[in-house]
């Protein structure tokens, strides 16, 4: 594979998954020299952030404070690069707490986004209420538009994000790292529905449509495989987010205590949104070494 140009193996592992690419750069140290410039171009968060987000850096400090995340399709695209060509009119999704609704409004803002009159009706009001933003000309398709999801006072993001309509929807970014709730199955490029959406024959229908043509199969609640009760999370942290600053290996490393919070409440966090389907969430840090270098903020 050390032969293979740069655009071979960008065509090779972009149909694979974030996992894949970090696991074949640990061959032999010339796949590691390989891959290791297309892990930085790939899964370089700032990079990612870039074509919606003016100052990713700024973004991801928001998130840092408040506790936001960014979900749906473009959290699934960081994972799986083949998703990101099918995405590319998508919105940016990002979730919220209700005390925290003004702080993202004004980094909203900071970055050149305007309110917009939303067109279509809020779906449930009792859960979350969702916010239109644009930037440059959104009607014409050039633009960019981000939707942020405000939940109700007292509702958590990881119970929000337990109840995506599918399994492989289940990812995030937040300003401390991104993780994907059942990376088995989404990595493998399969999942399954929702049990609530059982009645909703069409909507499922469309559903299954939609992650085919982006290249993921999605079963029946019903037939979910058994293994997908109790899965790890996959996490990739952002090193550097702990103090907003560029990362170095010397020092004291004043990051990896604010890591260990991150993991610790996104655990907890979890645990408390866990029912009978979804057992216990169990955390799998990865900490590679592009990941510390490369892919913070």
């Amino acid at each position: 594979m050390e032969r293979l140009p740069p655009v071979l193996v960008e065509q090779v592992f972009d149909e694979l998954s974030l996992r894949d690419a970090i696991r074949a750069s640990y061959v032999c140290h010339q796949w590691r020299t390989t891959l290791l410039p297309y892990l930085f171009d790939t899964y370089n968060i700032n990079e990612y952030l870039k074509p919606g987000f003016p100052d990713p850096n700024s973004l991801l400090r928001a998130f840092r404070q408040t506790g936001a995340v960014l979900s749906g399709s473009r959290a699934l695209a960081y994972f799986l690069p083949s998703v990101r060509v099918h995405i590319g009119s998508s919105d940016w999704d990002i979730y919220v707490e209700h005390e925290h609704k003004e702080t993202i409004h004004q980094e909203l803002l900071q970055q050149e986004f305007i309110p917009l009159e939303r067109k279509k009706p809020q779906r449930q009001p009792s859960q979350f209420m969702v916010y239109d933003y644009g930037r440059n000309k959104v009607d014409d398709g050039n633009g960019v538009k981000v939707q942020v999801v405000v939940l109700v006072e007292g509702r958590g993001i990881m119970n929000c994000i337990a109840q995506f309509h599918n399994s492989a929807a289940c990812n995030y970014i937040s300003g401390w790292g991104a993780a994907s709730l059942f990376w088995q199955m989404t990595f493998d490029k399969h999942g399954f529905m929702a049990k609530r959406l059982t009645a909703s024959v069409e909507y499922r229908k469309e559903l299954k449509e939609q992650y085919l043509r982006r290249g993921i199969r999605l079963v029946e609640y019903e037939i979910r495989p058994k293994e997908s009760l109790v899965e790890n999370a996959f996490v990739v942290y952002f090193p550097s987010a702990a103090a907003g600053q560029s990362h170095s290996y010397s020092g004291s490393r004043p990051w990896l205590k604010e890591l260990e919070t991150f993991r610790q409440n996104d655990v907890e966090a979890w645990k408390q949104m866990l029912d009978s389907d979804y057992k216990v969430l169990l955390m799998r840090r990865f900490r590679q070494k592009f990941a510390l270098e490369k892919a913070g903020a």
